[in-house]
């Protein structure tokens, strides 16, 4: 049973975690966008000393938009970057090129998993009704 609950929580998380990666595989549009700003972070409890941890940007419709760095190297103000956006606005804008589609293969795993162990509870679940029957 605790398999089963595993399998089926393990599956929800991997569905919603990518739904935002295939929605900028699916419709992403990919622009140049200018740097304007820093974000600087300082935390000395998470071991963040005074970095770049964000950077603002301006699209060359003339949005703007705060992008999240995720460790990669910050570029000057005014240079321009590689960004990819979502022309619904369901997802945020992202550093980089259009992504590739989220792999499978875990979900499917998970999805075996789960069939898997719900024939087995079944079957115990069989097994013990049938054997209390007679």
């Amino acid at each position: 049973m605790l398999v089963l609950n595993l399998s089926w929580m393990l599956l929800v998380y991997l569905r919603v975690d990518m739904r935002d990666d295939q929605a900028m595989h699916d419709r992403g549009v990919t622009e140049h966008a200018v740097v304007t700003g820093w974000i600087r972070t300082s935390d000395p409890f998470a071991g963040v000393d005074d970095e770049v941890t964000a950077i603002d940007v301006t699209f060359p419709t003339g949005a703007a938009a705060r992008l999240q760095l995720g460790g990669a190297h910050a570029p000057q103000i005014g240079e321009s970057v590689r960004t990819t956006r979502d022309p619904d606005a369901r997802v945020p804008p992202r550093l980089g090129p259009r992504p590739d589609a989220p792999g499978t293969i875990p979900a499917t795993i998970s999805l075996v998993f789960m069939i898997a162990s719900s024939l087995l509870v079944s079957t115990t679940m069989a097994s013990a009704t049938r054997d209390s029957l007679s």
